[in-house]
């Protein structure tokens, strides 16, 4: 027969790990909520700029997609002034650029094709622009053709 005090104990095993557990996840949730960053408190860094040469341009704040069909590769990115922008790594298409607000002028070439063709857009801060330019329409038919699949 078992005593007393065994059942007692027995009993207050479950109990002793529950109450455990319940201050393991109160201990948790204080040190999430104490030591997470307060958001007004975060540092706000003011826009940078980049040396390109002697010319000083803000730091990217909106995006251009520039494409191709069938494929492009990008030549020269300037601004509306004539101030050229270093070329990304790698140069073809598709290709998002990062750069700041104002007019654009971005340079593609190809070299079954002959000659450039240009891409002239506007950012605006935040925003995405999207430029395709086309040196050949191809059909759906005349792709899968000059790729083997068709016949």
């Amino acid at each position: 027969m078992t005593s007393r005090s065994e059942l007692d104990l027995g009993a207050a095993a479950p109990q002793a790990a529950i109450a455990a557990l319940v201050i393991l996840v109160a201990a948790l949730l204080t040190a999430v909520v104490r030591y997470r960053p307060d958001p007004a408190v975060q540092a706000v860094s003011a826009p940078t700029t980049r040396v390109l040469g002697e010319a000083h341009l803000p730091s990217p704040t909106a995006a251009a997609l520039i494409d191709a069909i069938p494929w492009g590769r990008i030549e020269r990115i300037e601004t509306a002034g004539g101030t050229l922008r270093p070329l990304p790594v790698p140069r073809e298409t598709p290709v998002l650029l990062e750069l700041p607000a104002g007019e654009w002028r971005v340079a593609l070439s190809n070299p079954s094709f002959e000659g450039e063709l240009i891409c002239d857009f506007t950012l605006i801060d935040g925003a995405r622009h999207d430029c395709l330019v086309e040196f050949e329409r191809l059909s759906v038919d005349q792709y899968f053709k000059d790729i083997g699949w068709w016949r």
